[in-house]
């Protein structure tokens, strides 16, 4: 038996070599009828394997093609002035696809490229429902519309000292940069009811105090 895989193997070597199509090739002359038989099993058994492989490499070309043309369908259909329709906890915000493209591999851009597998999806009434506090959103989508391409993407935080860990964590979840934060920011405190606006560089005059 050792000798027969072997022998089968040095085939289908040798066929690889000469690149066989023929599929009823010659024996080779000075065979015994028993390795003749060999031969032309071995033979057939790795032209029929062929046969499979080129069948599979056929039809993984076909769905490669079948997905490019699905692909460029999808992207013919995309139009960057479209509207887009969120709801935001109850408020609808209406912005152009054209923003949300702004910063490319961002959960906005990969839901609304048309090339992506899309990471947010539409309600029955085609808006998309979005959980924030739609004060931030509406402000990164005023700061989105902004942003010139080939330009440095910077986001600024709200003023109000409430909103900034929210907008922060909406950014982070969005695949967003976090704002840097400037010593001139400005800060908007509510302090008893009354409302006081002061800039980050004076809350962080003392150094690990609570305001700091």
């Amino acid at each position: 038996m050792y000798w027969y895989i072997n022998f089968v193997i040095f085939i289908f070597v040798f066929s690889l070599n000469i690149n066989i199509i023929d599929s009823s090739p010659s024996v080779p002359s000075g065979l015994s009828k028993k390795a003749e038989r060999l031969y032309e099993r071995a033979m057939r058994n790795i032209q029929d394997e062929k046969v499979r492989i080129q069948k599979e490499l056929d039809e993984i070309e076909l769905n490669r093609k079948n997905f490019e043309q699905e692909s460029n369908k999808v992207q013919g259909l995309v139009d960057n002035d479209d509207l887009i329709r969120f709801n935001v906890r109850g408020r609808t915000i209406v912005t152009r696809r054209k923003t949300l493209l702004k910063v490319p591999n961002s959960t906005l851009a990969k839901s609304f490229d048309g090339s992506s597998e899309p990471l947010l999806y539409p309600n029955s009434d085609g808006t998309y429902f979005l959980d924030y506090n739609p004060v931030i959103f509406t402000r990164l989508l005023d700061q989105l519309r902004m942003f010139k391409p080939n330009k440095t993407i910077l986001f600024s935080p709200p003023l109000s000292s409430t909103l900034i860990k929210p907008y922060n964590r909406m950014l982070e979840e969005f695949g967003l940069p976090l704002p840097k934060q400037s010593p001139n920011d400005i800060i908007s405190l509510n302090v008893g009811g009354e409302k006081i606006v002061t800039l980050r560089k004076t809350l962080t005059s003392v150094p690990n105090s609570k305001l700091a």
